[in-house]
């Protein structure tokens, strides 16, 4: 089997990205490691001369199987890359976004400009995988310590493993609690803040594809009627956690930047504004607030 005869069946299939799938799972199965990178399964073309031999035939039969189940890449793979570090990756838990890159690149340059000769410290709520946390401490020499904190133990389990398997453990605790534990958890303040909550509108949750409405565990997605209920619980905590200037870093649905203003003002919140920032996709994904006297 060869990746054109990989691609025609998933493409019969109705499978997404058929030719990307194809050649991770043949690269893979093949233990060619640096052709799993990501971006290189997603050029155009085919490779014909990535076969797999009859020894690998029963494994690259499991992982087709589960593509045609429409699982994830991410979680046939078990492992991906993401922006400059390698995560494992296990079903149900959330699995980074490439836009999420976009908020770690935004808030390494803030944190740098506003921090340049301090050690710093961050919390990192909801934090799924640990990909954000991880990422930070990779890029951000002064960056001395980040507490991650998600309700999923599985989350907790699997940010523990990723931090050990990037060497960032001894800069990272990870404690398992609600945003609204917070108050009764937390004993210091920090520098900053990033987040990448639940956010999804109710509405938009009927929409979303077998791969993330089957595999991926909904409560890491779900924010409620107006995708805003567990925003709302941030902003109303982490001011208890911001040291004064200390800055947000927050991720939301591309509808919800408009919401903000409105949001401050009604939950008499210290924090002010700062901008939203576009992603990639030009949509006004991120919020920058602060806190100040």
């Amino acid at each position: 089997m060869n990746i054109r005869a990989l691609y025609r069946l998933f493409t019969s299939e109705g499978i997404p990205e058929p030719l990307s799938s194809a050649k991770y799972i043949l690269s893979f199965a093949a233990q060619n490691r640096h052709k799993i990178k990501r971006g290189e399964a997603e050029k155009p073309g085919y490779d014909n001369d990535t076969d797999v031999t009859d020894d690998k035939v029963k494994r690259v039969y499991k992982m087709i199987w589960k593509r045609l189940e429409r699982q994830p890449m991410q979680y046939i793979l078990g492992e991906w890359q993401w922006g400059n570090i390698e995560l494992f990756v296990k079903k149900p838990v959330f699995i980074p976004r490439p836009e999420t890159e976009d908020l770690v690149n935004l808030s390494i340059d803030k944190i740098r400009n506003s921090f340049p000769a301090k050690e710093v410290t961050g919390l990192d709520l909801c934090c799924g995988s640990g990909a954000i946390g991880i990422s930070l401490l990779k890029n951000i020499s002064n960056l001395q310590q980040i507490t991650s904190i998600d309700m999923s133990n599985q989350a907790c389990e699997l940010t523990t493993l990723n931090s050990e398997k990037n060497n960032v453990s001894s800069k990272m605790t990870v404690l398992q609690a609600r945003i609204d534990e917070l108050p009764g958890i937390l004993k210091r303040k920090y520098d900053f803040i990033v987040t990448n909550p639940p956010y999804v509108p109710d509405i938009d949750m009927e929409y979303i594809e077998d791969e993330v409405a089957i595999y991926e565990d909904p409560i890491a997605l779900r924010g409620g009627h107006d995708g805003l209920n567990v925003i709302r619980k941030i902003i109303e905590v982490a001011p208890k956690f911001l040291k004064e200037s200390g800055l947000i870093f927050m991720e939301m649905d591309s509808s919800h930047y408009k919401y903000i203003p409105n949001l401050l003002k009604d939950l008499n919140s210290p924090l002010t504004h700062i901008s939203n920032e576009k992603d990639r996709f030009g949509l006004y994904r991120f919020s920058i607030f602060t806190l100040k006297d």
